[in-house]
């Protein structure tokens, strides 16, 4: 049986399902299996028509790294960038071929689910990708304008003369 927590879902292992009125046994090759109870079914259908609240989302190390690098003198923030991104094109491939893989059992209820946990992932890491092209830009543009332009400041044109 699983419960929301504020960290997150939480699966309660024997000793709670059993004290909280859950059933649990086992199957042939040592799998415990839970059984929701009554009031557990009452639980789940209002966690599953309670929508995920998003005013606090989850720490994003990666976004922490990033912020800390462009602040912290020394670390080269580029090389940050470059790899992570090389890490989570490497994720996406890996998701991209589990996907591939799993294809044949999205006929079933189980197969189905994994599909959709699949791309919740690859959505994360092509976003993650985003984020990271977009980080970059951001952070090259920022420091081309702090760069003083080299150019010769433009003259000053005498509202009399026209351009022909």
């Amino acid at each position: 049986m699983a419960v929301e927590h504020r960290s997150g879902l939480h699966n309660l292992g024997p000793t709670r399902t059993g004290r909280d009125g859950g059933g649990a046994g086992s199957d042939d090759d040592g799998h415990v299996i839970y059984s929701v109870t009554e009031p557990g079914r009452g639980e789940v259908a209002a966690w599953f028509s309670t929508p995920v609240q998003r005013t606090q989302p989850p720490r994003d190390e990666l976004a922490i790294k990033l912020a800390l690098a462009v602040t912290v003198p020394g670390v080269d923030v580029d090389a940050v960038i470059q790899a992570q991104r090389s890490a989570t094109m490497a994720a996406l491939q890996d998701y991209t071929r589990l996907k591939r893989a799993a294809q044949a059992k999205q006929e079933e209820p189980a197969g189905m689910a994994w599909s959709l946990v699949l791309d919740s992932f690859v959505f994360a890491a092509e976003a993650e990708i985003r984020w990271l092209d977009h980080s970059e830009a951001r952070l090259r543009r920022a420091a081309r304008e702090r760069q003083p332009s080299s150019a010769p400041a433009p003259a000053s044109v005498d509202p009399k003369v026209r351009a022909r």
